[in-house]
């Protein structure tokens, strides 16, 4: 399993609202390309979201859903990519001073490739979810920026 931690400038509920926000995914998390549709109940449990994922011009369409939620702290989702695999990933979000300590924990459930070592899928998959969080903080800082530091008109 690969874990990661962020610490983002950002009350948890500001982060949990951009884990919540399927739309987002597509710019955030590395691989994915676009949102196809969202659940009308989401984010209750059971509840996923369309989407396409891939590198380049080859993409997959498939599901992600929610498999547990405790607004603002937990949410555990099944992210599915056939054939590719399917992953749990879980983001746990704690308070820390003015900001939220954010830890995203991937474990790969099932994999195309079963015959590379797990120990190998894990840096990979820490290493695509290092940018996964430095694309996340970039949204998140976005989102909850003063108008005056972004240039927005008073």
């Amino acid at each position: 399993m690969a874990v990661n931690r962020v610490t983002l400038a950002a009350s948890t509920a500001d982060v949990f609202e951009v884990l919540l926000t399927p739309r987002t995914y597509g710019y955030w998390v590395v691989g994915s390309k676009r949102i196809r549709d969202v659940d009308d109940d989401w984010p209750q449990p059971g509840s996923s979201f369309g989407h396409a994922v891939g590198i380049g011009p080859l993409s997959v369409r498939d599901r992600t859903e929610v498999l547990a939620i405790d607004p603002p702290v937990h949410l555990t989702l099944e992210a599915r990519a056939f054939p590719l695999g399917r992953a749990r990933v879980t983001f746990e979000l704690r308070g820390v001073g003015r900001g939220t300590e954010l830890t995203i924990d991937e474990e790969p459930l099932e994999s195309l490739g079963p015959w590379i070592p797990q120990a190998v899928v894990d840096v990979l998959v820490w290493l695509r979810n290092v940018e996964t969080t430095r694309r996340l903080r970039r949204l998140v800082h976005a989102r909850v920026a003063p108008a005056s530091t972004r240039g927005d008109p008073a």
